[in-house]
């Protein structure tokens, strides 16, 4: 082989390389795109909302509709399943995994693969108050995963946090 084809190897190595990595971030810049259009949406759906069962169904309808989530489920600590998921929350007040099949049941009404659980905390300068868990129910089993950003789901219960503290409570 002389030193031009090699040459010639070596760059298309790099360009297929380049654009293995391209469509990679193409990819997702789609679903971050998909995600931003649903909490935009979620902003919307919480304007008219007076109740928490208000605000945990019109989350669902926008998870349910464009990002193809089975369920979200707003848990309160007096729910039988808010401390088995509240233990499974990071520093950050995150989880994205797994959970076993019997949580999951008591949790979701659907079967559901994977989860990602945010706490929905309100701060002020004197206190924080913990409203609850959010809890993002997927069919795959692999579609949150502890590697994952958790970027728009803090957002998100940054979000729901303050329309919390204007609701009624049930």
């Amino acid at each position: 082989m002389s030193l031009l084809e090699k040459r010639q190897e070596v760059q298309r190595d790099k360009i297929t390389l380049m654009e293995e990595e391209l469509t990679s971030l193409m990819g997702h810049a789609r679903a971050n795109e998909i995600i931003f259009k649903a909490i935009s949406q979620i902003y919307i759906s919480l304007v008219g909302c007076q109740s928490i069962s208000d605000l945990e169904q019109a989350v669902n309808k926008v998870c349910q509709e464009h990002l193809y989530l089975v369920q979200f489920r707003l848990l309160q600590p007096e729910d039988e399943a808010y401390l088995h998921l509240q233990a499974k929350l990071n520093s950050k007040g995150t989880y994205l995994g797994r959970l076993k099949a019997d949580l999951m049941d008591v949790v979701f009404d659907q079967p559901a693969g994977s989860v990602a659980l945010i706490e929905v905390v309100h701060e002020s300068e004197d206190d924080e108050q913990i409203f609850g868990i959010g809890a993002f129910a997927a069919k795959q089993h692999d579609h949150f995963q502890p590697h994952m950003d958790t970027f728009f789901i803090r957002e998100l219960a940054r979000l729901l946090s303050q329309h919390f503290v204007h609701l009624v409570r049930e």
